[in-house]
């Protein structure tokens, strides 16, 4: 894995979610990337996703579509502990 500024550390691709047995969906085709010299703030009202999107983002969820790449690896094939180090979450 690497962490350079040139390419992104986290790249969403066309990423939805919804939980199994729900017709809602959490999330909806999102798409946006984040290089590893950027700090970036989730903000949003009760059930808008911002759980959900740092869950997809760690591997604690698989997208019911799309791509999430973190430091150019798939999340389904990525070191997951490696991620958890490097990637802070604070609720």
């Amino acid at each position: 894995m690497t962490d350079s500024s040139e390419s992104p550390a986290v790249r969403f691709e066309n990423v939805s979610f919804r939980y199994p047995e729900q017709s809602e969906w959490i999330i909806k085709d999102i798409n946006f990337s984040i290089t590893s010299d950027e700090w970036v703030t989730i903000v949003g009202g009760n059930g808008s996703g911002k759980s959900t999107l740092i869950k997809l983002m760690n591997g604690l969820l698989k997208p019911s579509s799309g791509n999430v790449h973190v430091f150019g690896e798939h999340i389904e094939t990525a070191n997951l502990l490696q991620i958890r180090k490097w990637v802070g979450v604070i609720f």
